[in-house]
């Protein structure tokens, strides 16, 4: 069989911007991809000789095989611009083990190949003459989905028994479509009307041998008092995330926000940390909530859960 490979790396992501919300758009937007392609296999056309219109859902159909018995595949679509830029256009990803549904995963038999349909999600884009269209596959979103915990070299395949491939809705340019709708923009957003970010920010630890996502901002104090009499609002929101290369398994996410306001007579702190953590056999999960009036505590709450893996 022809195929290529690639090792799993968890920490492939971090050109992907955030697509799960998060409160950070639009400042979690996705950046130049080269820096995840050097770790991702790469499909690449020559350029384009006229405007390609795709619009509608695009399916990548993959043949599979992996070395574990839980792998993720990450399927993005990239504009590649003459100049070399690569820009995320869309995405899509399927944990192997929900490739019949997901009511009941099933593992991989290391080594079999499957078929997997990867549906990206809904898009409408015009790929520019001269650009070239590329299909990047890796087996993490850091950014978007937590990492699977076996360790594991993937395959692709592309024989005529096994032939990859991905499916664009190209739209016709014959003069025969319809004519064109004309929308009209938005405006632009205010700015200060949005929350600023004061961190977002991915860092790799060269002697731990893992990359971490912080993320923090500060909202601004209210100026207008709301219909409880609240004034002087501040939200503080903080959070990291960590995941090793060396150790898929094992991944660390924390989170901390401080909500301050008044409420005569009462100045009152709500303060919330949780951390959710893995490794091979579970997911953990702890949260404590504490109440301060006028800097005194008034109320705390703490709780744990744990969730097995279930082939993720």
């Amino acid at each position: 069989s022809c195929y290529d490979e690639y090792r799993y790396n968890p920490a492939v992501g971090v050109t992907s911007g955030m697509h799960w919300g998060g409160g950070l758009m639009p400042w979690g937007t996705p950046v130049d991809q080269r820096l995840d392609e050097a770790y991702s296999l790469l499909f690449t056309t020559p350029p384009l000789e006229e405007a390609l219109d795709v619009t509608g859902t695009p399916e990548a159909v993959l043949h599979v095989s992996s070395t574990a018995e839980v792998a993720y595949f990450r399927v993005k679509l990239i504009d590649v611009a003459p100049d070399g830029t690569s820009k995320l256009v869309r995405y899509g990803g399927l944990n192997a083990t929900h490739r019949n549904g997901d009511d009941k995963p099933e593992p991989l038999e290391p080594g079999k190949i499957y078929e997997l349909r990867v549906s990206l999600k809904a898009m409408s884009y015009v790929f520019q003459p001269g650009h070239r269209i590329r299909v990047a596959i890796a087996s993490a979103d850091f950014q978007n989905a937590w990492p699977t915990g076996q360790p594991s070299v993937n395959r692709v395949y592309r024989d005529r028994d096994h032939a990859s491939h991905i499916r664009l809705p190209v739209i016709s340019t014959s003069e025969d479509d319809p004519p064109t709708v004309e929308l009209k923009p938005l405006p632009n957003a205010d700015p200060a009307d949005l929350d600023t970010p004061t961190e977002y920010s991915v860092t790799y630890d060269l002697v731990q041998g893992t990359a971490t996502l912080r993320l923090g901002r500060q909202d601004l104090p209210s100026r207008v008092e709301n219909k409880e009499g609240e004034a002087g609002q501040t939200l503080t929101y903080n959070s990291s995330f960590t995941v090793s290369p060396e150790d898929p398994a094992r991944a660390v996410l924390k989170a901390r926000a401080v909500y301050d306001f008044e409420r005569p007579p009462f100045k009152v702190r709500v303060e919330s940390n949780e951390v959710t953590t893995s490794d091979a056999a579970n997911f953990h999960h702890e949260t404590t909530i504490e109440i301060q009036l006028d800097g005194k505590p008034f109320f705390h709450k703490a709780w744990s859960t744990q969730v097995p893996r279930m082939l993720n």
